[in-house]
């Protein structure tokens, strides 16, 4: 189940939005609404749904929720670098 981190995916397009140095995907799960955004910078793409594998087999680093699968497939499978923001409560029983 995603969380919604609206704050959170607009902190890193303010981080890294209009620099054309960076090509920023973000993907908000199902239950966020991507109109929230409004008008996005140049670089900036924001998805409910992409195929995370094959996003990262072009990426040169990955910021993550920490979710068990997310930190296989860019670890082993795709070697990439990561900044981990545990914002999820995947670990957390109820």
């Amino acid at each position: 189940m995603f969380i919604k981190q609206i704050d959170f995916y607009k902190k890193c397009i303010n981080c890294f939005g209009n620099n054309k140095e960076y090509q920023i995907i973000i993907i908000v799960g199902k239950t966020v609404n991507i109109k929230e955004f409004g008008d996005l910078p140049d670089n900036a793409y924001i998805y409910n749904y992409v195929p995370q594998t094959q996003v990262l087999d072009n990426a040169d680093i990955f910021i993550t929720h920490e979710g068990t699968n997310s930190v296989y497939e860019a670890l082993i499978l795709k070697n990439l670098p990561l900044i981990v923001f545990p914002i999820m409560e995947d670990y957390k029983k109820k």
